[in-house]
């Protein structure tokens, strides 16, 4: 089995939503100090680099990441673009091979996901869709089209992939976020697997 490590690291200033809070991260305990050991002190938004979204981020009564299903988040996945998912002798063969992941490349607005082809996922059986892009949304209006498609089915998105090692393709996927006890999104880390 070979396996691909499609997440972001977390580090402290990293890069994150314009509205999001920064990423601290610093020593709070260091051998070099004189301390018994190391330890860091961190603090991020819940949805820092790699992360998934669950529906509690767009719904009050949506459920919270530590109530997601594993059979959501480890599944048999696609890695592919919008266009090519569209397809229909595609979509037969995600079928076929009993897909329930959709890991999308491209970072442009041509390559994102429209709340059409969200709905066309949650037809297909879609359990998780995830993006490289850091939200799914091609816009930063209020009214989140394509988070509230996805999540109103309880499809998972996952924001913020790293797929530049992954040839589209057919793979498992292991996406696990912190178990964060009601919480609306989660760091997660994302590893493709393949024969």
């Amino acid at each position: 089995m070979k396996y691909i490590d499609i997440t972001k690291p977390i580090f402290d200033g990293m890069e994150k939503y314009p509205t999001d809070p920064d990423v601290k991260i610093s020593a709070y305990k260091a051998l070099e100090k004189g301390d018994s050991c190391n330890l860091l002190s961190v603090a991020f938004g819940s949805h820092t680099g790699t992360h998934i979204d669950a529906p509690r981020h767009i719904f009050d009564e949506g459920e919270t990441v530590d109530e997601i299903g594993l059979e959501s988040l480890i599944c048999r996945a696609v890695v592919t673009d919008v266009r090519a998912f569209s397809e229909k002798g595609f979509l037969d063969e995600m079928s076929k091979r009993n897909v329930k992941g959709l890991l999308l490349r491209g970072l442009t607005d041509e390559d994102a996901l429209t709340e059409e082809k969200a709905i066309l996922a949650v037809n297909s059986g879609i359990k998780i869709v995830g993006t490289e892009r850091m939200s799914i949304e091609t816009s930063t209006g209020k009214s989140h089209p394509v988070h509230r498609a996805l999540l109103s089915n309880d499809v998972i998105i996952v924001e913020n992939l790293i797929l530049e090692r992954a040839k589209d393709g057919f793979y498992n996927l292991m996406c696990l976020p912190l178990k964060l006890k009601n919480a609306d999104g989660a760091p997660a880390r994302a590893v493709l697997s393949y024969d």
